[in-house]
């Protein structure tokens, strides 16, 4: 089954909290282990951003999978910690996967992968549908 449903969580580190936010992050990993719906999860860390700001990015193949996680020990520990180290509070984002390509490199908790992309873009309403399509049959992306 295709990973179709995610989260993309923003979190912005109160100042002087950057390294007890990767920590809370790194403990998640071993967290997310156990969640069986949970496709994929990363947690990053915004290159050259300031305030220092993470991310988790994760994917479900379906939206009770998602429920589940968003009920589950990960965001229970998020929120319970969130007023000590983040701000503002996280925002979480439901999101749809339209194209992805994931391919695991290498056997360590970062699957070989240490580097990554963001670019984010708002298609105009009546080009929503195109933008989907593009994503879906460019070269440059995979449908899963």
């Amino acid at each position: 089954m295709a990973a179709k449903h995610g989260l993309l969580v923003p979190l912005v580190a109160q100042t002087g909290k950057s390294n007890d936010v990767a920590k809370f992050l790194h403990g998640g990993y071993d967290i997310v282990q156990t969640e069986t719906e949970t496709i994929q999860w990363f947690a990053v860390k915004y290159a050259d951003v300031t305030p220092e700001t993470y991310a988790i990015f994760d994917t479900f193949t379906t939206t009770s999978g998602r429920d589940a996680h968003l009920s589950g020990k990960v965001a229970e520990a998020l929120m319970a910690n969130a007023p000590k180290l983040l701000s503002p509070a996280p925002e979480i984002g439901q999101v749809e996967v339209l194209a992805s390509k994931v391919v695991k490199v290498g056997d360590t908790k970062t699957a070989g992968l240490s580097v990554g992309l963001r670019v984010l873009f708002t298609a105009k309403p009546e080009k929503v549908q195109a933008v989907k399509e593009f994503l879906i049959v460019s070269g440059f992306f995979h449908y899963s």
